[in-house]
């Protein structure tokens, strides 16, 4: 599990300094905090600190621990069965459905409200009714923290 934790740390730590980056090079204002890359910037370092926070950490466990049983931790679900291969496999393919379907030709809302019912109903094993108050609810929050809190656009 720790070898998981490790890659994983660090691919968010890298992805995190790519959107530092990016939010840099985004148009500033006359002040930092009202430019379109602060928000951005301001998350991305902070995510960047924690991922490498958690990488170093997993780092440091994997060193004191035994490299065969990590190796076997990390290995036993494809050995044991296709369900948790499948299961990885289709929440990939949803999610690039999602980014790259559903995203642009509905929009933010409609695409992700279709999205987290798909999702928490097959996999977080909730029935229609609480899957779909769960994905409205989520679906609002999010768009309302953007919309008027943060004050930015959604898609």
């Amino acid at each position: 599990m720790l070898i998981i934790e490790l890659v994983v740390a660090t691919v968010l730590a890298a992805a995190n300094i790519y959107l530092g980056v990016v939010s840099v090079r985004m148009p500033l204002a006359d002040r930092f905090w009202t430019g379109s890359g602060a928000f951005p910037l301001i998350v991305a370092v902070a995510l960047t600190v924690c991922s490498l926070i958690w990488a170093a950490e997993s780092a440091l466990k994997l060193r004191r621990a035994n490299i065969r049983d990590e190796l076997d931790v990390f290995i036993r679900p494809f050995r044991e069965g296709r369900v948790m291969c499948v299961r990885f496999l289709s929440i990939v393919v949803l999610s690039l459905i999602y980014i790259l379907v559903l995203m642009p030709w509905l929009k933010f809302t409609l695409s992700t409200l279709l999205f987290l019912f798909a999702t928490t109903s097959a996999y977080g094993r909730l029935k229609p009714l609480t899957a779909l108050v769960l994905s409205v609810a989520v679906t609002a929050g999010v768009y309302s923290a953007f919309r008027y809190v943060l004050m930015l656009p959604l898609p």
